[in-house]
């Protein structure tokens, strides 16, 4: 079949549409998404005493934006899902919004009508006042305390901050290439019936994976991995890789559980942390935890991970003590 210059033209056309249509448009904008943290677990601090997500717009004109009208979504079929008020950003500064959910401004504390979530992942988006987008950017996960922004204001590329920089210039701060990749394990989670032989990991050059057999975190005093490992009885492995790159931080933390010879009818949770054993003793305090669930065919189904406390009051003082 021969292609004519004609019909060229028109399948570029329709090609145009489709990525238009795919993905959207992007309007060319002096104010920006500059930098964004979904794990503010303890490090700043909204104007109700909360540690909420946030997000940073960044000015990069020579004049001032009065954002009125303008909106931040987290939904593409809904741009305008929340409005901002008569607000202002000067020129070349910094515009920090909690992600909180409250749909409340209070001075210089503003709060979306939505809250975000990393791990789905959501996706910010920044749009002018007939909704025509002017800059997104889907979420990528951040360990705890740190941020994802701008490598410098404005720029085109993103790295990992581990001392956020909100309401502030990203220039100067420490930029960290993305994370370590997480290890893999060979074996699923699940349910087995004899001693399991379970090798770890990873494509990344120049790292150190380090491993628990009790539930803890890996540490850089962990032990090394260097041979498959034998599990014999029920254990809770975890890794973590470690980059001999200074600026390539330590991978996120891969856990299964192992159970070995442990027959069950039921759906079976695996919970594993730091200190968790002190709260479930009945000292009150918040450890950060793993939890694995399984049906009750032993197959895996889902895993989360945070922060744990004591759940009841009276109950509390039974040795079977309920946590969240």
């Amino acid at each position: 079949m021969k292609i004519t210059s004609t019909m060229l033209h028109k399948k570029l056309n329709r090609l145009a549409l489709v990525v238009f249509l795919a993905f959207g448009f992007t309007g060319r904008s002096q104010v920006m998404i500059n930098e964004y943290s979904c794990s503010n677990l303890s490090s700043y601090q909204d104007n109700f005493g909360n540690y909420e997500d946030w997000v940073e717009l960044y000015n990069a004109g020579s004049t001032a934006v009065n954002l009125a009208g303008y909106h931040l979504s987290d939904k593409k079929t809904n741009l305008a899902k929340w409005t901002f008020g008569n607000v202002n950003i000067a020129a070349g500064g910094f515009l920090r919004i909690w992600a909180s959910g409250n749909d409340v401004t209070a001075g210089a504390n503003l709060h979306t009508s939505f809250s975000l979530t990393q791990c789905k992942p959501d996706i910010i988006i920044f749009s002018n006042t007939t909704s025509t987008v002017l800059d997104s950017f889907t979420l990528q996960r951040t360990q705890v305390g740190h941020s994802r922004g701008r490598t410098t204001n404005g720029a085109a590329t993103w790295s990992v901050f581990q001392n956020p920089t909100p309401n502030n210039s990203n220039n100067g701060a420490t930029a960290y290439q993305n994370y370590a990749t997480t290890p893999t394990m060979s074996k699923a989670p699940g349910f087995y019936a004899g001693a399991q032989t379970v090798a770890i990991t990873s494509p990344d050059p120049n790292i150190t994976i380090r491993y628990t057999l009790n539930g803890n975190t890996p540490t850089t005093g962990s032990a090394i991995y260097s041979t498959p490992l034998n599990v014999a009885t029920t254990t809770v492995v975890r890794a973590k890789a470690f980059s001999s790159t200074s600026t390539i931080p330590a991978s996120f933390v891969e856990s299964n559980t192992f159970f070995i010879n442990s027959p069950h009818t039921v759906s079976v949770i695996s919970i594993f942390g730091d200190q968790l054993g002190t709260l479930m003793g009945g000292t009150q305090n918040t450890p950060t935890v793993g939890v694995e669930y399984f049906d009750s065919s032993g197959t895996f189904r889902n895993e989360s991970f945070g922060n744990a406390n004591k759940h009841g009051n009276d109950s509390w003082f039974y040795a079977q003590r309920g946590i969240d």
